[in-house]
């Protein structure tokens, strides 16, 4: 993981493809593949009636799980499977502005993940799917940033 400087390209979503693509047919969930596709069963139900939405085929569906919580969960949507990646398990959003916390696109590999530490907002690129790295994401970047400068 690198900490980037003021000089350093960010990467952007034309940066990451995604290298999947959905069959056409949607598929149920399934409910055998992690502990949440029972538990939250309605929420990432609803999430894969709407379609892929990250990474060509994945629905990357989220939920309030509390104050300040928010809980994200993968749902392959050619197979139904759901996977909850350690890496986006749980974000807290107690920045103090309406700036996305969690920033993703259909046809990218991309994640952005944005949380506050202290009095910096922390941003995490990751990137599911890296070669050498087959269903998790990595971490290729980290950037902080002064709360006020990113909320301007």
């Amino acid at each position: 993981m690198a900490q980037a400087l003021a000089t350093t390209r960010l990467p952007d979503f034309a940066d990451y493809p995604a290298t999947g693509k959905h069959r056409g047919k949607m598929v149920k969930l399934d409910a055998g593949s992690h502990p949440y596709a029972r538990r939250f069963r309605s929420v990432l139900t609803g999430a894969l009636e709407h379609g892929p939405n990250f990474a060509g085929h994945y629905v990357l569906a989220r939920w309030g799980c509390g104050t300040s919580c928010e809980a994200l969960a993968m749902v392959d949507t050619n197979s139904g499977r759901v996977m909850v990646p350690k890496a986006i398990e749980s974000i807290t959003h107690d920045l103090p502005c309406d700036k996305p916390l969690v920033e993703f696109e259909r046809e990218s590999a991309l994640l952005k993940l944005t949380q506050r530490d202290g009095e910096a907002a922390v941003t995490r690129y990751l990137v599911w799917g890296l070669a050498g790295h087959p269903g998790q994401f990595r971490e290729i970047l980290t950037t902080r940033t002064p709360i006020q400068a990113f909320c301007r």
